[in-house]
């Protein structure tokens, strides 16, 4: 049986949650213009599933990865775009392939993988897209993946369709951490920088923000720095 105190214990969380979540979303998005995501790892999970394909190709050909999923992401995401390569080589100094070959074998992996409609929301991330929407706020994707991959997941996560706007990889010059994708969707909306928010699960994608002079949130529990404003998951907007 449930205590009394408990329940009411309970529901006053609940709604102390909503109050939080209420005022959160009021604080950073309510005078926004324009609201900027970021796509993979932060409205869809496809992380995993990147490490796997990354993972399997280095294991058939007799190199293991051997990275856990934070020490991969930490190393894949950094701002240079070169240390997955140098680590791989640190770990196997007379590994003869090139590297362009094994992202080669790896994107096209991932690509097979994609049609079988594996990845999954991030949590809160169609909540707050359909907030957005209610409240009459501007928002957009801005991603480093290319436009075939980001279409195919949209296929399987419906709410995905409800953006009014995508900037994927062919839609600007410099990929992330530069400010090109940004700035494109800056100048598309007709926005200043600083009536605008972006927010990323990664210290590359804040940096590519930072350089485009925007507000920004990171969004990721494990990647929380002092630095930041940051916050666990989208869910924290949400009421």
């Amino acid at each position: 049986m449930v205590d009394a105190e408990d329940s009411k214990s309970s529901l006053g969380n609940k709604v102390l949650v909503r109050v939080r979540s209420s005022v959160m979303f009021n604080k950073f998005f309510k005078s926004k213009k324009l609201v900027c995501f970021d796509f993979d790892g932060l409205l869809v999970d496809t992380e995993p599933l990147h490490h796997l394909t990354y993972e399997t190709v280095l294991d058939e050909l007799g190199f293991p990865l051997e990275l856990d999923f934070i020490s991969y992401c930490k190393v894949a995401h950094s701002s240079n775009r070169d240390l997955f390569n140098q680590t791989v080589r640190q770990k196997y100094p007379d590994f003869p392939h090139e590297w362009i070959d094994i992202r080669n074998k790896k994107i096209q992996l991932y690509k097979d993988l994609l049609k079988q409609g594996l990845i999954k929301a991030m949590p809160g991330a169609a909540k707050l897209i359909e907030k957005l929407k209610e409240e009459n706020i501007p928002f957009c994707i801005v991603t480093n993946s290319n436009r075939c991959d980001v279409d195919e997941i949209t296929n399987h996560l419906p709410f995905l369709k409800k953006v009014p706007k995508i900037f994927a990889r062919e839609d600007y010059k410099n990929p992330k951490p530069e400010p090109d994708g940004y700035l494109t969707a800056l100048k598309f909306h007709g926005v200043e920088s600083h009536d605008a928010i972006g927010l990323e699960d990664t210290h590359k994608g804040i940096t590519a923000l930072q350089k485009a002079g925007m507000p920004h949130l990171l969004i990721n529990s494990n990647f929380m720095r002092q630095s930041e404003i940051h916050f666990a998951s989208l869910d924290d907007f949400n009421a």
